[in-house]
Formats: C-alpha cells, sequence, structure tokens
C-alpha cells in the first residue's frame, strides 16, 4: 500500500461535538437529495459549532465551486486545511479553482502537495502537476 503522510479522511471528524457531527450528517444527506441550501445551512452550523471540521469546511467549498463563487471555495478549502492539513482533498478542490483560472504556479504547488501527502490515489493531480509544469516551462518535471 506504501506510506503515506496524507489522509482522505479527516481526523478531526473524530473530533467534532455531537451536534456538528448531527449537521454535518444532515447536510450530506441533503447533498444528496440535491438540496444544496439547505446542505449550507447545515454545514454553517457544523462549522459554527466546530470552526476545525476541516470535512464541511470541505463540503462548504464544494458547494460553492459548484455555484461558481471561486473566492468563497478558495477560503472554504483553506479552513479546510488550516483545520487539517493532512486531510487531501481541500488541495483538490485549490488545484481544479487554479486550473480553470490557468494559474499554473497553484496548480504546480497544489498538485505536488497532494502527491507527498498521498502519491498513489490521486492519479488526475499527477496529470495536471505534469499540465502545470509544461506550461511553466519545467520539462523535466512534466515528463
Amino acid at each position: 500500500l506504501g506510506n503515506r503522510e496524507g489522509n482522505t479522511i479527516s481526523a478531526t471528524n473524530a473530533m467534532a461535538p455531537k451536534d456538528a457531527k448531527k449537521s454535518y450528517d444532515k447536510a450530506r444527506e441533503a447533498r444528496k437529495k440535491k438540496k444544496n441550501e439547505d446542505a449550507e445551512k447545515e454545514l454553517a452550523k457544523a462549522v459554527e459549532l466546530y470552526p476545525k471540521y476541516a470535512a464541511a469546511w470541505l463540503e462548504i467549498g464544494k458547494i460553492n465551486e459548484e455555484k461558481g463563487n471561486v473566492e468563497q471555495a478558495r477560503t472554504a478549502y483553506n479552513k479546510s486545511i488550516e483545520a487539517d492539513a493532512k486531510y487531501v482533498y481541500p488541495y483538490e478542490g485549490l488545484y481544479r479553482l487554479a486550473v480553470r483560472e490557468r494559474n499554473w504556479d497553484l496548480v504546480a504547488q497544489h498538485t505536488e502537495r497532494i502527491l507527498k501527502l498521498d502519491p498513489f490515489d490521486f492519479p488526475q493531480a499527477m496529470f495536471y502537476n505534469a499540465v502545470a509544469n509544461l506550461n511553466l516551462q519545467k520539462l523535466e518535471a512534466a515528463e
């Protein structure tokens, strides 16, 4: 399985208070039913109750990314990272935003972090890292 520094499940999940977990679970159910407004309200409750809830911040980022609210998505992904720097998924959100903006420095930075945290489960990060390095004229790294 190899060594991984990062996690695909945030350690902050286990430390969340019961009420925050309940709001997070309600938000996930609402997302499944495509009720993003309800999900947003529940996620806001979850992070209010537990500001270090990395998984809840991640979901807030995803919702905002889907809505095209780039800055709100970026802020939420960064809050997720602040809560748990070894949680891989928020870096994925950040590089997706950077790809849209064609900010190859940021794409390279975020994909390198993902590949350092988990070099096995994120082949798309490897691809975008190569694309970023190609655009940055770092041909050896791109190859």
